[in-house]
């Protein structure tokens, strides 16, 4: 379940299954035996309310219908949601006909962001709430899966494609605090790294220099001044990192796995080659 407090720390959104219909309830009693993909349960929004309620309940439904949510952010004034969607949560749909909308979180309605053939998704909003980055699978290349970002002002409903980014397979972190431009994560060779994207359209720059150090999975505090992620090398276990997003210096937070520090592992090493094409090629 992707769950993410709103910015002012009053609510809770997140995305969970729809219930079991009444026809798969009456299945079950008579029998065990399960298809799969019989029966594909949307993902939808949900939201919660920290705050008192008096007693009433303090679950809402945000959205509902024939498609599912994939992945979200709130507006910096948690008025607005915008989301990515898909008609089912099955990977040919993910990966090809995901669109972007924005959910009015007050009145319930939803318009559309990016809506084209292509696959568009991971939708953040900038610290003004003014511009919303989303990446859609490159028009050109969609069968190879090459993606780039975009950003979009609410205020006019331009559209800017940024630049491509080395792998073009960003994952989008979030925008920085000063709203000039985009933290990624992506593969780049053999490893992982963090990268930002200028608003400008100028090229990315690789924050990331430790090639010992693989990252992935960052998240960022509500002051956008510090990410956490997960860290990990050849000979190094996975741990937990943090470090400031003005000067990249990770700094090991846990050691969860220190007791295989001690045990001896096989060397890893990278192979390099040139393709056919002349390309370069590197593997583990």
């Amino acid at each position: 379940m992707s769950y993410q407090w709103s910015p002012d720390g009053k609510r809770i959104a997140y995305i969970a299954p729809d219930g079991p219909s009444e026809q798969e309830t009456a299945a079950s009693q008579i029998s065990d035996a399960r298809v799969v993909g019989e029966h594909v349960r949307q993902l939808h929004l949900w939201v919660v309310d920290m705050e008192d309620t008096g007693g009433e309940t303090r679950e809402r439904r945000l959205t509902s219908g024939d498609f599912s949510v994939l992945s979200f952010d709130w507006s910096a004034d948690a008025r607005f949601i915008a989301f990515a969607h898909a008609p089912s949560p099955e990977d040919p749909d993910v990966t090809f006909r995901s669109d972007v909308s924005m959910l009015d979180c007050e009145s319930l309605e939803i318009a559309p962001v990016a809506d084209g053939p292509e696959a568009e998704s991971q939708p953040k909003f900038s610290p003004d709430g003014q511009w919303v980055a989303y990446v859609k699978s490159d028009p050109l290349n969609s069968d190879y899966s090459e993606r780039l970002v975009y950003i979009l002002s609410r205020a006019t409903g331009q559209v800017t494609q940024l630049a491509k980014t080395g792998n073009q397979s960003p994952t989008l972190v979030g925008w920085s605090g000063d709203g000039r431009g985009i933290y990624y994560e992506e593969i780049d060779g053999t490893t992982q790294m963090l990268g930002y994207l200028p608003a400008t359209g100028a090229p990315p720059k690789r924050l990331s220099y430790n090639s010992a150090l693989s990252v992935g999975g960052f998240s960022l505090n509500s002051s956008r001044q510090m990410f956490a992620c997960v860290g990990f090398g050849s000979s190094t276990p996975f741990e937990v990192y943090v470090s400031p997003t003005a000067n990249w210096a990770p700094r090991k937070l846990t050691g969860f796995n220190n007791a295989l520090r001690a045990r001896p592992l096989g060397r890893t090493e990278v192979v390099r080659w040139k393709s056919t094409d002349g390309m370069e090629t590197r593997a583990c």
